[in-house]
């Protein structure tokens, strides 16, 4: 699909992936974008680490539907980058961000008319430790908690849509991901391996 000149709301966009995948729209696509906040105060910070790129940013939250509906009022795309993914947390938090929230978000798009939709999800969905050679014909083992459990749930809400109400949706399920404003504990290997001076905790045997 040709994204120049459509209007593209993301969801999450002031996360890690989230904001990228802005950046990208916008410098690279030349695509209008449409970027979710839950407050005035993100929003205008947003707006401002941003700049001088030219986005819109509307607040809206997961748990309003409504507010989700004015957000994706005349987008044909809508990426749904936002999700709980924190260490802590309760189920109900998860469960509520992860799933109830793609819930109104899918709901938002339905209504809208939404041309396509982009589920972010997590390789999570097949556990802890997916084998080797694991694709998307790989049945579901969410054994590492409540993201990858909520993340399975958020995919099946998306799939009854598909199915029922013909929503156009893609989902993807990316590992893991490092890029522009990644934490340390992702550069600093990259860069020991850069400069030759990566090393092994005994030998690779610890």
């Amino acid at each position: 699909m040709e994204l120049k000149g459509k209007t593209i709301l993301v969801t999450g966009a002031t996360g890690f992936i989230g904001r990228r995948l802005v950046e990208r729209l916008v410098e690279e696509e030349g695509a209008n974008v449409r970027a979710l906040a839950r407050s005035a105060e993100k929003a205008t910070k947003f707006k401002q680490e941003l700049s001088p790129l030219s986005v819109e940013v509307v607040i809206g939250d997961l748990s309003n539907l409504e507010s989700l509906k004015n957000a994706a009022q005349g987008c044909q795309i809508i990426f749904h980058c936002a999700a709980w993914a924190s260490d802590r947390g309760t189920r109900e938090d998860f469960f509520k961000a992860n799933v109830t929230g793609t819930k109104n978000i899918v709901d938002a798009a339905i209504s809208t008319k939404c041309q396509k939709f982009i589920l972010v999800s997590s390789i999570s969905v097949y556990g802890f430790e997916p084998k080797d050679g694991t694709d998307e014909t790989f049945a579901y083992d969410p054994t590492s908690g409540f993201y990858s459990e909520t993340k399975v749930e958020s995919e099946k809400v998306v799939k009854v849509a598909m199915e029922k109400e013909k929503l156009p949706a893609v989902i993807i399920r990316p590992g893991s991901v490092y890029g522009p404003r990644s934490g340390a504990w992702t550069l600093r290997p990259i860069k020991a391996i850069k400069d030759g001076k990566m090393f092994l905790i005994a030998g690779g045997k610890g």
